[in-house]
């Protein structure tokens, strides 16, 4: 007979307690148990499931499955960054890595947790940080293989922008001040000009007798010892170029029959002055493309000296030559002028030689300037001259002009000309003026006409 649960009323007598469902019972009466008694009998029964054996689930497990809640993550393993992966591949649930391989002067130490890579002692550079110039330093110190330096750090009016490969230094606009160059003084200017933020200056440049020295904070102009004038040593007329030294007075001793025909060239305005012996020659040079020519009136003319003539040259630097400017007789004061007509003679007697500070050139115009830079112009067009300015000109001033074309000297209330009679120019004519109420004409070369 099978035992058969009705109800929940439990029939607990012990020598039933041993009958399972569906046995065949002798007795043939029914027995009642609990649902809470059946399933304790089947758990004592059937026991829990272990490795090897099947049976129910314990409590723990069922904690342990309630634990897990919703289905497991799938997971890869994916690269962050831009070196060398060690991901090798995915095979079902299972992620594959790369493995360690110890190259050349490397050691790989494995442990529980780790692979510790180490380097063999001596495989890399020992570097060092060092200071190539003389300015403030950004090396700190090297500690170990790390290399310290110091940090930038802004002060005023700095702003310092970081970027991936270097650090902008960024000056506030308008931090430093906006500096320019003024004369305060009517005299010559060293203001050049300003570009930008540059202030420019005109050099120093040393001209005749002048030295310069400059040293850390300053530049000492020397003067040559005797100031204006010196005598040189005494030169001779054995070669046909003679050569001065820096000073500007020579005496020239004929020696032979050689002709000069060349002084050694210098800086434009240089003057030099010879005193002559008896028999010294100068001739205009006939070789056009040579520096240092000598020119005075009459093409390829020859001048033979007599005892003591002074004769004084003022060098040409744009045209390479030594043009006559003065000379003075050793027995008599010669007017070189075309018409050899009386020059106000007591004027000529105060200029035994004409004196130049520098060269100037102008345009011609009806009124023109001999003394804005010099006492020796170069005038160029053929515009006629009808005044020269007499505006803060000192009485006995002594200026030259040189003409480079033709054009009318006119004579009027300012230039006095011999005669009251205007003068045509020619090329390579030269003028000389000495100022007294108006402009004197006191000397008058001629290109074309010889010395004689």
């Amino acid at each position: 007979m099978t035992k058969r649960f009705t109800d929940k009323t439990e029939d607990t007598s012990p020598a039933d307690l041993d009958i399972l469902p569906g046995t065949d019972v002798s007795s043939g009466a029914d027995k009642k148990y609990t649902f809470a008694t059946i399933a304790t009998k089947v758990k004592t029964l059937i026991g829990n499931a272990t490795v090897s054996v099947s049976g129910l689930m314990s409590a723990a497990d069922k904690t342990t499955l309630d634990g897990l809640g919703s289905p497991g993550e799938t997971n890869t393993l994916g690269d962050t960054g831009s070196g060398k992966t060690l991901i090798k591949t995915k095979v079902g649930v299972v992620l594959n890595m790369k493995r360690l391989l110890a190259g050349a002067n490397i050691t790989l130490n494995e442990n529980a947790d780790d692979v510790e890579i180490v380097a063999a002692a001596g495989s890399g550079e020992t570097n060092t940080l060092g200071d190539t110039g003389a300015e403030t330093t950004i090396v700190k110190a090297k500690v170990g293989s790390a290399l310290n330096v110091k940090q930038l750090k802004a002060g005023a009016n700095i702003t310092l922008t970081p970027t991936a490969d270097a650090v902008e230094i960024i000056a506030s606009a308008g931090s430093g001040e906006t500096n320019t160059l003024a004369d305060t003084g009517a005299e010559t200017t060293l203001v050049k000009a300003k570009v930008g933020s540059v202030l420019n200056m005109k050099q120093l440049k040393a001209g005749a007798n002048i030295t310069l020295t400059p040293t850390g904070d300053a530049v000492e102009i020397i003067g040559a010892a005797g100031g204006g004038h010196s005598q040189g040593a005494d030169l001779d007329s054995s070669s046909a170029e003679l050569s001065p030294t820096a000073d500007d007075f020579f005496y020239i001793t004929a020696v032979g029959s050689q002709t000069i025909t060349k002084i050694t060239p210098a800086a434009g305005g240089t003057k030099y002055t010879f005193r002559c012996t008896a028999g010294v020659k100068f001739q205009k040079s006939v070789i056009a493309s040579t520096t240092g020519i000598i020119r005075f009136p009459g093409f390829d003319s020859v001048f033979t000296s007599v005892l003591d003539d002074v004769l004084t040259f003022t060098y040409n630097s744009s045209n390479t030559e030594w043009v006559l400017t003065g000379f003075q007789s050793g027995v008599q004061f010669v007017e070189l002028f075309r018409d050899q007509s009386p020059i106000l003679e007591a004027h000529l007697t105060t200029l035994t030689r004409t004196i130049f500070q520098s060269k100037n050139t102008i345009a011609s115009n009806a009124s023109i300037n001999l003394t804005t830079a010099g006492n020796h112009t170069e005038i160029t067009g053929t515009t006629t001259i009808t005044t020269i300015s007499t505006a803060g000109v000192t009485q006995g001033t002594v200026v030259s002009a040189k003409f480079t074309d033709v054009l009318v000297l006119t004579h009027g209330s300012t230039i006095e000309l011999p005669g009251d009679t205007n003068i045509t120019t020619a090329a390579g004519d030269i003028a000389t003026f000495v100022f007294d109420t108006n402009w004197l004409l006191t000397n008058y070369q001629r290109a074309a006409t010889a010395i004689t």
